[in-house]
């Protein structure tokens, strides 16, 4: 683990200095620091470490698939675990449902959307983020983000 801090700390300075060739460097580093940590995860015998392994394909899937129907029996398949086993697994590391976390990822989706495009409306990015209620959207969008949608949106064009 030391030596991922120090790898860490070696990106952060490239970062702050932007010396030529700073992206490649962070880049190789940063491919370097998610092989060591997957490797002491892998070599841990931890439950948690061992959960939290299992628990990243489900993730994962759930970031690469979070605009499409997704169900915590398919979620528990990928993860290789009970669906009563996930879900307590999930909740227990990762301190949330896993479906309040794909709602979660949802909205961060559809904000960095509307962040991006100008032209967006509130129902394209509910629709591109796997929300086919705009009115669930909306509801959910100001629980995370403290703000409705369109206040979001008008945030973003400048119009507040």
């Amino acid at each position: 683990m030391s030596e991922i801090s120090r790898l860490l700390k070696v990106m952060w300075e490239e970062q702050e200095t932007k010396r030529t060739g700073y992206k490649s460097i962070i880049k190789h580093l940063f491919g370097v620091v998610i092989t060591l940590v997957c490797r002491y995860y892998s070599e841990t015998d931890s439950p948690k470490s061992m959960s939290l392994l299992k628990l990243s394909s489900a993730i994962s899937f759930m970031e690469k698939n979070y605009t499409e129907p997704v169900t915590v029996i398919e979620l528990a398949e990928k993860a290789g675990m009970p669906e009563s086993t996930f879900r307590h697994s999930f909740k227990r590391t990762i301190g949330v449902s896993p479906i309040d976390y794909l709602i979660r990822l949802r909205i961060e989706k559809a904000a960095e959307m509307m962040a991006k495009d100008n032209s967006i409306r509130v129902i394209d990015a509910s629709q591109g983020t796997g929300f086919y209620n705009s009115a669930y959207f909306t509801r959910k969008f100001k629980e995370i983000m403290k703000v409705t949608p369109m206040q979001y949106l008008k945030k973003q064009r400048g119009s507040v």
